[in-house]
Order: C-alpha cells, then structure tokens, then sequence
C-alpha cells in the first residue's frame, strides 16, 4: 500500500477515538454541572438564602435560583 492511500480502517478508529473523547468531556462537564446543582441545593436546605450562597460560592443569584427551582417570592 501506497502511503498516499486511504486506510478506512485506521480513518474510522481515529473518528472513534475522537468520538470517545468528546463524549468523556461532555460527561464531566455535565457531571460538574450536576454536582454544582447538589452542592447548591445542600445549602438552600441549610438555611442559607440565595444572596448567601451568592456570597459564599460567586455563583450569580439567578443561576442558584433555577438551578434549585428557588421560587421568586
């Protein structure tokens, strides 16, 4: 074989490979996402208010406020 040949089989591990990775990144991302969720809620069950949390974490208070479902009273 030519080195100018296409090889199919080492073009479709490559595309595997590649597809394995983004799906790893999108895992953790989603998996950071999740956990970020839980530790906000944890402190909404604490008693902390959103503005607390907003002081504590940095977090924007709208973003606390969705990612529990924080009612708007």
């Amino acid at each position: 074989m030519s080195i100018f040949e296409y090889d199919e089989e080492l073009h479709m591990a490559t595309v595997k490979e590649e597809g394995r990775k983004e799906g790893r990144n999108e895992g953790r991302e989603e998996g950071a996402a999740w956990e970020r969720r839980r530790l906000l809620a944890g402190m909404l069950e604490r008693g902390l208010s959103p503005e607390e949390i907003r002081d504590l974490t940095g977090e924007p208070v709208e973003t606390i406020r969705e990612a529990v479902f924080w009612p708007d009273n």
